[in-house]
């Protein structure tokens, strides 16, 4: 990846933030919202992104923290460190004042009480008891979740009260060494990212760990020692995967193994210290010094070393698939826009190509490419992917800051697929997913189906601090350069993308900020490939809903796992409502999984068992299977 260097000079942390917001004036998409709002702004997100639940710093400390914005201010307009000196001994103080506090028993001597509504919205506690009860509800909450995700079957009331208690103590030994004292690059870190989201959430600081993580997730390729875990109900962590080939499967580890300890050199990695999202990504990172692990399996207890290699999985590359019923689809899924780079792998475009190709050998009546939860990468990997089904003519216009806006047009003429096309998406398919759904739309060129898009048309580059070294830079910041519009001049930024049919999904967007307007456009889309029957479609696709009763169980179903997901709202945690949510989900989940047609793997692997598993258990593809029959048959394919 090239980044560009703004000069050879070393930034030192009391003038980092002053260089960001004088690069930032000139050269984001965005002008900065007046002072008295950015700077008082930039503190309440340090807020949210440091202590968003609310367990560290009380109402009191916040307001003293508030009272010190014009400091803030100075600081950045001219350079200066004392904000963050004095934000540090803040942090410093509160966080030591809550690790006294979860370490006293009586913190703990709490049972269950039914009468409690658990959320996960952040609160501000004006003392310590108020401190005390939202721990309480934490707990709770996670003895729900922890039923309703993993157990196999639901409990007596006993039963559910007495893992209540178990998992109360995983909890304090979890958190007992989880609030660890922050360190000042810990609290630089959360105000460098505090300050640039004053000017979108897109405009972002990453720190060196963070720069391989983020280049890696645009790479097809994974590197690590070959295996995945969860947490199960008890608080262990079970493998989950094991990728044929890697360490992990050299030495035997096996799925449904549990992982007990890891150590890399001297340092022994404490798992209760780490949630599984942490873990999983220790076990990826390509640290040369091997991991050792203990590893409990039905026969034994094992110590094993392992080492990070590159993996072969397809896992973040593009999967054909032939699904089989009274017509022949193809079925691509598209995890993400990965693009060619000095962490390796392959083109997204490309391999789309080749999958294209080997699809067209099935003869198949039409094409539906899987964007759900998609959340983006490369903007030329997506252009490349529109090229592949559009003749030619212009795509979109981009527009920066000062300039102009100008078209983008299709860099190549031909096609590599001509029939008819649909495009799956839900909430949390973003950024190059909806250029690739807005401008096939405007196209006519493909039938977007599922629900509306997460909303972001803006472009970024990265920077780094410090200048280029032509090494991996220990800091960088990402900003946005440009917004994308159609041909019509109009954006999907914090709208989305309404897609033609809509049927339910879990990945649902919630708050939205405030969209980009029109500009004034002098461009229309080149050409319309089909006349779009929607409300036919739309109108048969409510009908099997309202009809078909397995349809809806898979509806009721992603009604109940988006109320899990959206906390804020808050869940009963009376045993009864656990019962009610679990015996409801169970029983949705034994009735999924039946499909009305069979489902082929263009090129088998052992992995590729667990995909077929969700999609036969996606309601967006079984049911966007059953628009296409409608679709080609109103075409009198």
């Amino acid at each position: 990846m090239t980044l560009p260097s703004f000069g050879q000079q070393k930034m030192t942390p009391c003038s980092e933030l002053n260089w960001m917001h004088q690069f930032l004036t000139k050269s984001h998409l965005r002008e900065l919202p007046s002072e008295s709002l950015w700077v008082e702004g930039t503190i309440r997100r340090f807020f949210e992104a440091y202590d968003y639940s609310g367990y560290y710093l009380d109402k009191d400390s916040r307001a003293h923290i508030l009272a010190k914005a014009p400091e803030l201010k100075e600081n950045i307009l001219s350079g200066g460190c004392t904000f963050s000196d004095f934000l540090w001994q803040e942090v410093e103080a509160a966080e030591k004042q809550t690790i006294e506090l979860i370490n006293k028993d009586s913190f703990w001597a709490f049972d269950y009480d039914s009468t409690r509504v658990a959320s996960a919205k952040g609160i501000v506690f004006d003392n310590e008891q108020a401190r005390i009860e939202q721990w309480r509800k934490f707990v709770q909450f996670e003895t729900l979740l922890n039923y309703i995700n993993l157990s196999a079957e639901l409990p007596t009331k006993a039963a559910y009260f007495a893992h209540f208690d178990s998992l109360k103590q995983s909890i304090r030994a979890t958190w007992t060494c989880r609030v660890e004292p922050s360190t000042p690059s810990d609290v630089k870190k959360y105000l460098y990212r505090a300050f640039l989201a004053a000017y979108d959430p897109y405009t972002e600081y990453f720190d060196q760990e963070e720069i391989a993580h983020f280049l890696a997730s645009l790479s097809s390729e994974m590197n690590g020692v070959g295996f995945f875990v969860t947490k199960d109900f008890k608080g262990e962590y079970v493998i989950t995967d094991v990728i044929k080939g890697s360490s992990a499967d050299t030495k035997g580890i096996k799925k449904d193994d549990r992982l007990l300890l890891m150590q890399r050199g001297s340092e022994v990695i404490n798992l209760f210290c780490y949630d599984e999202q942490e873990i999983n990504q220790m076990l990826m990172d390509e640290d040369p010094k091997p991991l050792s692990v203990v590893i409990r399996s039905d026969q034994a207890i094992d110590t094993l070393e392992l080492t990070s290699t590159k993996l072969e999985t397809s896992a973040k590359a593009v999967q054909s698939f032939v699904l089989k019923g009274d017509r022949t689809i193809g079925y691509i899924s598209i995890p993400t826009f990965y693009y060619t780079n000095p962490t390796g792998g392959g083109s997204m475009a490309r391999d789309m190509a080749f999958e294209i190709w080997k699809l067209k050998k099935y003869n198949i009546d039409g094409l539906i490419l899987g964007l759900q939860g998609n959340g983006g990468g490369s903007i030329g990997e997506a252009i490349d992917l529109i090229s592949l089904f559009i003749e030619d003519g212009d795509l979109f216009q981009i527009h920066e800051r000062g300039a102009a806006p100008y078209k983008v047009k299709d860099p190549d003429r031909g096609m590599a697929y001509y029939g008819p096309l649909m495009l799956l998406v839900d909430g949390m398919s973003a950024s190059a997913s909806e250029l690739v759904a807005m401008v096939m739309m405007e196209q006519g060129r493909a039938l977007v189906v599922g629900d509306t898009t997460y909303g972001k048309s803006t472009a970024q580059q990265m920077i780094p601090l410090g200048g280029d070294t032509g090494e991996m830079p220990e800091e960088l910041m990402k900003y946005t350069t440009s917004s994308w519009y159609n041909l019509k001049g109009k954006s999907l930024n914090e709208i989305g993308i309404v897609p033609d049919i809509q049927i339910p999904t879990v990945g649902h967007r919630g708050e939205r900020q405030q969209a980009f307007a029109p500009i004034p456009s002098k461009w229309k889309a080149s050409q319309r490939y089909f006349t779009l029957p929607t409300a036919a479609l739309q109108a048969a696709s409510d009908a099997r809903f309202a009809q078909d009763s397995m349809l809806m169980h898979r509806k009721l179903k992603m009604e109940h796992m988006s109320r899990l997901i959206d906390f804020t709202k808050g869940l009963e945690l009376s045993y009864e409502k656990v019962a009610d949510l679990y015996n409801t989900i169970k029983v949705l989940d034994s009735e999924l999984g039946h499909t009305r047609f069979d489902i082929e793997v263009v090129n088998r692997s052992d992995e590729d068992e667990e995909l077929i598993k969700w999609i036969r258990k996606d309601l967006s593809v079984l049911e966007g299977y059953s628009i296409f029959e409608d679709w080609l048959k109103l075409l009198n394919k």
